[in-house]
């Protein structure tokens, strides 16, 4: 019996000092990718030897030691890793070490992930040692820069420019939220840009997790869901889907826990995030209307209390008076923009497949394939756990409103893995939702898939 207690508290030290290590070398990261190399007033200047290792030898360290205390079945503590704290600190260790191995091979410059091309670039950009790519239209993290810098667009003259102002400033919250971290000082925005969204994985975890407890799952569940290969584009190019994500889930985490006007305000700030999260909220419209009528049919279907109707109409009230802003500024809605993304069900995906197969889809390669029909196959399992009791009517309908979604991208999407796992993830993250609640027996299989997947993606994009 002394052993045995002698084995257990031995464990939770190992368990500590490996969580301890993984938040001082987060530390030595952080300051790495908001300095560079290291100098100490000239005596030490040290180069960032793969810091991807590391943490990641780390990481297995930990796991090998949460397997053991749970064998042992020892009490989860804060700092433990039976505890959100520690599927959040894991999701941002391991985001940190990829974007820093990244940063490092791109001369230690944080400013290469905002992907700046030297079309939309000008001279004002040289005094703010922000890199720009020659021949190059760049990508999206360059729109949030500018945001970010000028949120309402008043200096037309500034650069990078943006290609249409209504349709990037409809997705405001993420460039806004870097700008008040950075306290007016624009050269630290691109700094800001990487820590939201490397603070918005973290926090996603968290929350996830808490689900996952609640649910009767091990914390470490709410790991699965930010671990996806979008979000990993997402960082790579500053971009908002973390904050979307992050901000959906937890509304739907307040919901469960009656806390409705703080559900509706996540919705709304998650429409200013990405304004695709106000389906959510048209979910939630549609369950409070049908919820009287499948009351009379189905006395036991609804074992959850009633949301009220404005939850659901915050977001889309909130996307609303946003566009009116934006048409006031500049005499066309955000929504007039982006049609050409939807089209007939599966035909998209379709094409571009059967352009790979035929040879002349020159943006696909074998993992594009292994992608798509991972994310086809979340969908048909997560469609078979809508059947859970444990679910509410708007889960169930919001995670069918995006499945439908995905279905109708035209080949805009499909053409290339940059554009389709970003526009899926609010669907990836209701996936995990579904399968953490409902406690899939297949969240294991899918869990290992996506995890592959993410490293995958991480690898293919540092090499």
């Amino acid at each position: 019996m002394e052993n045995s207690e002698k084995t257990r508290k031995a464990l939770l030290l190992a368990e500590r000092v490996a969580l301890l290590a993984m938040v001082a070398y987060g530390a030595i990261l952080i300051y790495y990718l908001y300095g560079g190399p290291f100098d100490y007033k000239g005596f030490i200047r040290v180069r960032m030897p793969s810091p991807d290792k590391p943490i990641l030898i780390l990481t297995v360290v930990t796991i090998l030691f949460t397997t053991l205390n749970v064998i042992n079945k020892n009490k989860a503590s804060w700092f433990s890793t039976g505890s959100p704290a520690f599927a959040s600190l894991i999701v941002f260790l391991v985001y940190l070490a990829i974007v820093a191995n990244f940063i490092d091979n791109h001369k230690s410059n944080v400013g290469f992930l905002i992907c700046i091309g030297d079309r939309f670039a000008g001279e004002g950009l040289k005094d703010k040692n922000v890199p720009v790519l020659p021949n190059s239209n760049g990508y999206d993290g360059a729109f949030y820069y500018r945001l970010a810098m000028d949120p309402l667009l008043k200096d037309k003259s500034a650069t990078p420019r943006v290609d249409i102002p209504a349709y990037r400033q409809q997705r405001i919250l993420y460039p806004l939220t870097a700008k008040i971290m950075s306290f007016g000082n624009d050269k630290l925005i691109p700094f800001m840009l990487m820590m939201v969204n490397l603070v918005c994985l973290a926090t996603l975890a968290w929350v996830c997790a808490r689900i996952a407890i609640n649910a009767g799952l091990w914390a470490g569940w709410g790991m699965f869901t930010p671990f996806y290969a979008g979000f990993a584009i997402s960082v790579y190019r500053d971009l908002a889907e973390p904050m979307g994500a992050l901000l959906l889930i937890s509304s739907l985490l307040a919901i469960r826990k009656e806390k409705y006007p703080t559900a509706a305000m996540l919705l709304a700030l998650a429409a200013l995030a990405r304004e695709t999260t106000i389906l959510v909220g048209v979910a939630i419209a549609i369950a409070w209307a049908i919820t009287p009528i499948i009351g009379k049919f189905f006395s036991k279907t609804e074992r959850f209390p009633k949301v009220p109707l404005y939850v659901g109409l915050a977001p889309l009230a909130t996307y609303a008076i946003w566009q009116l802003a934006i048409y006031s500024m500049w005499g066309i809605f955000s929504a007039q923009h982006g049609g050409h993304n939807l089209g007939v069900p599966f035909m998209g995906v379709y094409n571009e497949i059967k352009g790979y197969l035929a040879g002349y889809q020159i943006h696909y390669r074998t993992y594009d394939l292994f992608l798509i029909a991972g994310i086809f196959a979340t969908g048909l399992i997560v469609t078979i756990n809508l059947c859970s009791k444990k679910l509410m009517t708007h889960e169930r309908i919001a995670f069918f409103i995006y499945f439908c979604f995905a279905t109708m991208f035209t080949w805009a999407i499909w053409e290339a893995k940059e554009g389709y796992t970003r526009v899926l993830s609010e669907f990836y993250v209701l996936s995990w939702f579904v399968i953490i609640v409902s406690q899939s027996k297949f969240r294991t299989a899918l869990g290992i898939y996506w995890i592959g997947a993410f490293f995958w993606m991480s690898y293919a994009w540092l090499t």
